[in-house]
């Protein structure tokens, strides 16, 4: 057996030995799993697949793409994550476990730090028009839904995975947005949260961070916050309308704030 970052492969000379080979290493992690109470996504789908069939679930183990950051939008991601496809009665439902149990914080650095156990249901029994927001199977044949395309999934604009769940889109749906000097941009999004202020930055124009950090919270910069610049909006219920005009060139991306906080960014292309 060979590891080769999260790829496992084995030398055997015939299907059968490796098949049963892989069935020996799934179970060996799997009870590691069980054992320190902790794994990476593979083992958490793994585990996950075993316990659904053991129930007499359909369930299946699926590798694919996920993004998370910002500077993705236009990307694949990367190829590095394993969730769970689950059929019941021919209708497939989407599950990652990995997702739903929590995630890891960043260090100063960027860097990501310790997993923080904190339970996610957006990502328990996901829709697919929801899952597709931020995950790709390699294998397609666990697509069924026709406009879930590899293209839309590139271009998807980033979201917060903080409001990943309580926010829907509305307009402009791609990531990639093509304009004009002189274009008006309308954004229009269902947001469940109650929120305040709403700023836009750009790589040509940029509001201050409001935040410094102490050695044990963050705290408000007065000064800094009697300077910011915020964007008129309308919202009717749940819905949250606003324009922008591209005035400035060049301008290569768009980022949205509520009340101080990045929550969604888009990708500029600006044409002549």
């Amino acid at each position: 057996m060979q590891r080769k970052g999260t790829r496992v492969t084995f030398k055997c000379k015939t299907k059968e030995e490796c098949d049963l080979k892989k069935a020996e290493f799934d179970n060996k992690e799997i009870n590691k799993t069980l054992k320190k109470g902790k794994g990476v996504c593979e083992n958490y789908a793994k585990l996950f697949e075993r316990m659904c069939n053991i129930a007499g679930i359909n369930c299946y183990y699926v590798s694919g793409y996920t993004k998370s950051e910002a500077f993705q939008i236009g990307k694949m991601g990367y190829l590095n994550h394993a969730w769970n496809v689950v059929v019941l009665d021919g209708i497939y439902y989407y599950f990652d476990p990995t997702w739903t149990a929590g995630g890891c914080t960043r260090n100063e650095d960027g860097e990501l730090d310790k997993f923080h156990k904190k339970y996610n249901d957006y990502y328990w029994m996901t829709p697919i028009d929801k899952l597709s927001r931020n995950h790709y199977p390699k294998d397609t044949t666990w697509i069924k839904n026709a406009v879930y395309l590899k293209e839309l999934f590139k271009n998807n604009p980033f979201i917060d995975n903080s409001i990943i769940a309580k926010i829907e889109i509305l307009t402009p749906k791609t990531g990639v947005i093509e304009a004009k000097l002189g274009d008006t941009l309308n954004f229009v999004f269902r947001y469940k949260n109650e929120m305040d202020k709403i700023q836009i930055n750009t790589n040509s124009r940029r509001n201050p961070s409001v935040w410094y950090k102490t050695k044990t919270d963050y705290i408000v910069n007065e000064k800094v916050l009697s300077k910011q610049q915020y964007v008129d909006y309308t919202r009717d219920d749940d819905n949250i309308r606003f324009n922008y005009v591209i005035k400035e060139k060049p301008i290569s991306y768009l980022e949205i704030l509520f009340d101080y906080r990045l929550v969604i960014k888009y990708k500029i292309k600006i044409s002549n």
